[in-house]
C-alpha cells in the first residue's frame, strides 16, 4: 500500500526541522565559554575584590576584575595574565611614560581599579589555569610579584624610556 504523498512531505519536514534544531543547539554549545578559572594575586598588597564576566562566548567575553590596593603606596603599573614564565598572555595597566616624565598612578593607595581581561586568552592554556595579578610596580620603586612577570614589566619600562631618547636623537640630528 502506498503512503499518501502529503504524509511523506510532512514526516520529511519534521525530520528537517528536528535536524536544524539539533544543529543550532550544538552550534550554541560550541560557542559557550568554559568555566572561569580562579583569579588570584601574586602581589601581597593587591587583592582581587570582585570578578564579573561580561559577554556570552569565549571569543568576546571579558572578565572585569576589580583590583584593590591594600597598601599606602601608589601603584604605577600592574600586570594581569594567564600562563607561566615560559608563555603568558594578558593585559596591563601602565602609568610609566616616555623618558624622564614621572609615572602616572594607576591605583591610588587603598584605592581600586577595574581591568578588562579578554577570556579569549584562556583558549591557549589548560582548563583551570588561573588568571593572576602577576606583578606590580609601586611609585616608591618597590616591585612585587612573579619574577618572570616583573622582568617583562621592567623591559617594558626600559622600552618606554628608550622611546624618548630615540626621538630626541632623531630631533638633534636634523
Amino acid at each position: 500500500m502506498k503512503a499518501p504523498i502529503g504524509k511523506v512531505y510532512y514526516i520529511a519536514g519534521l525530520c528537517l526541522i528536528t535536524l536544524l534544531i539539533i544543529g543550532g543547539v550544538v552550534a550554541v554549545a560550541r560557542r559557550q565559554r568554559r568555566p572561569l578559572p580562579p583569579v588570584i594575586s601574586k602581589v601581597k598588597q593587591l587583592e582581587v575584590a570582585s570578578v564579573i564576566v561580561e559577554g556570552a562566548d569565549e571569543e568576546t567575553a571579558v572578565a572585569v576584575i576589580e583590583i584593590r590596593n591594600t597598601s599606602d603606596k601608589a601603584v604605577i603599573a600592574v600586570a594581569v595574565e594567564v600562563g607561566d614564565g615560559k608563555d603568558a598572555s594578558g593585559t596591563n595597566l601602565n602609568g610609566i611614560r616616555e623618558g624622564d616624565l614621572p609615572p602616572l598612578v594607576v591605583i591610588e593607595p587603598y584605592g581600586s581599579t577595574k581591568v578588562r581581561f579578554s577570556l579569549s586568552n584562556l583558549k591557549f592554556y589548560k582548563p583551570g589555569t588561573p588568571i593572576k595579578i602577576g606583578g606590580a610596580m609601586f611609585a616608591d620603586g618597590d616591585e612585587e610579584g612573579d619574577e618572570d612577570t616583573l622582568g617583562t614589566m621592567r623591559r617594558q619600562k626600559e622600552h618606554q624610556k628608550a622611546k624618548k631618547q630615540k626621538k630626541e636623537g632623531a630631533t638633534s640630528q636634523q
